[in-house]
């Protein structure tokens, strides 16, 4: 099985120096494409300790819960350096939608049609948290999700996909209890790690603080088990199924 995982880290390493490669060469009038022509680490970072790395741990409020039709409302995060939550350094926005928000969705992040729609535009949302973010490592919990909202905008915008490497706390939970059949969603984590909410959660940026501060103790952790480059970070990890990857491609 570990080498099983060697061969799709490789796979899927290639691959995103192909992308890397073909978004320099359209990159050279805009910033922004600049900035994620270098997102993807190269073979001498990944190889390099990840205490080291700026993490950016984010989160996004959304419309609803189905990636396919709905969209981000806010955009939350912070980032961390040598496990250190830097909290002079975050990102924080309300982004104006046109599709409107569940009742439901209202209900959790509390954000109504009228505050939407004075939020900033969507691309500009984008724009600004990648100039911020640069290359850093994204991280969320429960990634996929919150990824898809991301990856929609950045098509939107600039027709691709983001570049950074990306890690989900709930794969990295798995890893540091080795998959362990358990709940993983955010609420039973941060209670087993005794990480108080305190009103904090359903906000983007609260929820990206109370995720940083869950990383903290899940990096702690694997520093303990001999995790300590960011290849060996990102390698999948053990889940349900076998194979739970940390990356995202």
């Amino acid at each position: 099985m570990e080498l099983l995982d060697d061969i799709v880290f490789a796979v899927r390493c290639a691959g995103r120096e192909h992308q890397r490669r073909r978004l320099s060469v359209v990159s050279r009038e805009n910033p922004i494409l600049q900035a994620q022509s270098a997102a993807w680490p190269d073979r001498e970072r990944l190889r390099g300790p990840w205490n080291l790395e700026r993490f950016v741990v984010f989160d996004t409020e959304t419309t609803g819960l189905d990636p396919n039709v709905d969209h981000a409302v806010s955009l939350g995060a912070v980032s961390l350096i040598n496990n250190r939550i830097q909290l002079g350094d975050t990102f924080n926005r309300v982004i104006a939608s046109e599709t409107p928000s569940s009742h439901r969705s209202i209900v959790v992040h509390g954000l109504t049609p009228d505050k939407i729609a004075e939020g900033t535009e969507p691309r500009d949302v984008l724009n600004d948290f990648l100039l911020w973010a640069g290359n850093a490592v994204l991280v969320a919990h429960h990634a996929a999700f919150d990824m898809a909202m991301l990856n929609r905008l950045s098509r939107r915008a600039h027709n691709m996909r983001l570049q950074n490497l990306v890690l989900d706390t709930a794969h990295l939970a798995r890893r540091v209890k080795k998959g362990r059949d358990q709940p993983y969603d955010l609420d039973s984590l941060l209670t087993g790690y005794g990480i108080p909410a305190a009103g904090a959660r359903h906000t983007a940026l609260g929820d990206a603080l109370l995720t940083a501060r869950l990383l903290q103790k899940l990096l702690r952790q694997l520093e303990g088990h001999g995790v300590s480059t960011l290849r060996s970070l990102a390698l999948p990890g053990p889940g349900p199924s076998g194979m739970s990857h940390g990356l995202s491609i």
